[in-house]
């Protein structure tokens, strides 16, 4: 399975390749936890903003309050120019308006009303009653106006002269004020914000706002704003949606809540996490491509030397190019080497091969000359045998004059007079 060069240098890269992607499953799951965190942070962040945003906006409804409290008309309860001046103060207001009522909360003028026409109590009498009794501005809740007829809210600013209380101004609001703080928000898709008085009714809503405007918000963010004046909660929208939510209350005993979806909050994590994983697939996969690069050359050299040594058994010269590789360079200039040195000693060796059989086939003609001549002299079988001796003898004279450094008893022992 591993006998090749570049499957070995495959396995090396993805063996180098382990802790790199342990590495990166580490920082995939650190990333998990940082991204879950920031999200958390973003809605927390998101909703305090969005707290600020409401608490700034009441604020300056009660500002407005207590500005016209000092007024010298309605210190005079010259009415008329009151009413006058209050129509002027809300005129770049839209929704707003203004209600004066004495200390039994009789409603005394109400700019949504033409001035004299007769007017109902204030509403409702015990926010009222609390308001003078605090001496402190009071948000009311959401409902159906007593003169509007239609949702509205209203925050009353107790008005005292010599220590005593003397009017209610309640600055009457349209619940739409606040909607338009939702939409200013600019809430990602997928994110569902609201606004919820002290009954735990919506006061605004960034998505269906008619719709559930005065009804009930949900069960998990009514019971987590219990718990503390910040926190994060799951629940479920009124649409059946699961939300990852922050809330913060604030002081008027309001509370605000920005959600998301679960599923857009986990599809953000996964395709975070899916870039992160074809990153890394991707760095891998280029050092995989990288190694499968620099396996050719070696490859290449592999091949040489293999091409070397299949010329080296069969006796042929090793031409081989330079493959770059010094150490593979070396071996196949000794391969070189030991071809051309083998080739020379084999051409000797067929020659002297060659000389040896001719001189080989001229012993044997004179041997055979020899014995025919030993033949044609000798009378008996004694005196064949002491002729071809005596040749022989000669013979091998005539070999150690031309070799003297043989031993020519090793060549061809001397006979015994018993022979």
């Amino acid at each position: 399975m591993l006998s090749s060069v570049r499957r070995r240098l495959i396995l090396l890269v993805l063996i180098t390749a382990i802790p790199l992607i342990l590495a990166t499953l580490l920082v995939i799951a650190r990333f998990a936890d940082a991204h879950s965190k920031a999200q958390e942070l973003t809605l927390v962040s998101s909703t305090r903003a969005l707290a600020a945003a409401v608490d700034a906006e009441l604020k300056k409804y009660v500002t407005l309050g207590n500005v016209l409290g000092t007024s010298l008309t309605l210190q005079t309860k010259d009415y008329v120019n009151f009413y006058d001046q209050a129509k002027a103060a809300t005129a770049h207001l839209p929704g707003t308006w203004v209600v004066v009522a004495d200390v039994a909360g009789q409603q005394l003028l109400n700019t949504l009303r033409p001035f004299g026409e007769p007017l109902p109590m204030v509403a409702p009498p015990d926010l009222h009653r609390r308001a003078l009794e605090t001496r402190m501005h009071q948000v009311g809740d959401v409902g159906i106006g007593p003169v509007a007829k239609r949702s509205a809210l209203g925050i009353l600013v107790p008005v005292f002269r010599d220590d005593e209380p003397q009017f209610d101004i309640v600055i009457g609001l349209d619940p739409h004020v606040f909607t338009r703080i939702l939409d200013e928000q600019k809430f990602p898709a997928g994110w569902l914000a609201g606004i919820a008085d002290r009954k735990g009714n919506f006061v605004a809503r960034s998505i269906d706002n008619d719709l559930y405007l005065v009804k009930p918000v949900s069960e998990g963010w009514r019971k987590a704003s219990q718990n503390g004046d910040e926190g994060v909660f799951d629940s479920i929208s009124k649409e059946g949606i699961p939300l990852h939510s922050a809330y913060r209350n604030i002081a008027n005993e309001w509370s605000v809540s920005v959600g998301a979806s679960r599923a857009v909050l986990r599809q953000s994590f996964h395709d975070s996490i899916l870039l992160v994983a074809f990153s890394s697939v991707g760095l891998i996969g280029l050092a995989l491509g990288l190694a499968w690069i620099a396996a050719r050359p070696v490859i290449a050299s592999m091949q040489s030397l293999e091409s070397a040594s299949l010329s080296l058994l069969q006796n042929k010269p090793v031409v081989v190019s330079r493959t770059g590789l010094r150490e593979v360079d070396n071996a196949v200039v000794g391969f070189e080497s030991a071809s051309y040195g083998i080739i020379e000693r084999e051409e000797r060796q067929q020659l002297l091969m060659k000389e040896l059989n001719h001189r080989v086939k001229n012993l044997f003609a004179v041997i055979r000359g020899i014995v025919s001549l030993s033949v044609r002299s000798a009378h008996t079988p004694q005196e064949l045998a002491t002729a071809i001796r005596g040749r022989l003898d000669a013979l091998a004279c005539a070999h150690d004059m031309v070799l003297p450094n043989v031993d020519r008893s090793k060549i061809l022992p001397r006979s015994t007079p018993s022979d």
